[in-house]
């Protein structure tokens, strides 16, 4: 249930007045406004731990072998030669969130092609492909 900023203040208001302090009155309102927020929050989609996402995604690929477009676009992808994000990426900060996730680069990534697996990532954490 949302509260209506402008009640909880006349609220708060006609405390103070009948003889309530003003400060623990304002801490009152400002829980009372972040428990609102908090409920907001609730509301909207869960947001989904990164590291699940790499799960999904890995039981994915192996399931169905990969979305072919996202597989055309890492094929023979080297960051060093071809820059890191590559230039398809649309939201670098998303890319960048994709391959913490994965962690491409270590020594024991449990991946075959961890490029493709944070390229999989990127793509279900909404990230964008430009356009040729």
């Amino acid at each position: 249930m949302a509260l209506d900023p402008s009640k909880l203040a006349a609220f708060a208001k006609n405390e103070v007045a009948e003889g309530h302090d003003e400060e623990e009155m304002a801490e009152v309102e400002k829980a009372l406004l972040d428990e609102d927020d908090e409920d907001d929050e609730d509301e909207g989609e869960e947001e989904i731990d990164d590291s699940v996402l790499v799960a999904e995604v890995v039981a994915e690929m192996e399931e169905t072998g990969g979305d072919d477009e996202i597989l055309d676009l890492v094929m023979g992808y080297d960051p060093e030669l071809d820059g890191n994000p590559p230039a398809w990426v649309e939201d670098e900060d998303l890319w960048e969130r994709a391959k913490a996730a994965v962690n491409p680069e270590a020594e024991d990534a449990p991946y075959s092609d961890p490029w493709a697996v944070v390229a999989h990532v990127y793509k279900k954490m909404s990230g964008g492909i430009k356009a040729e």
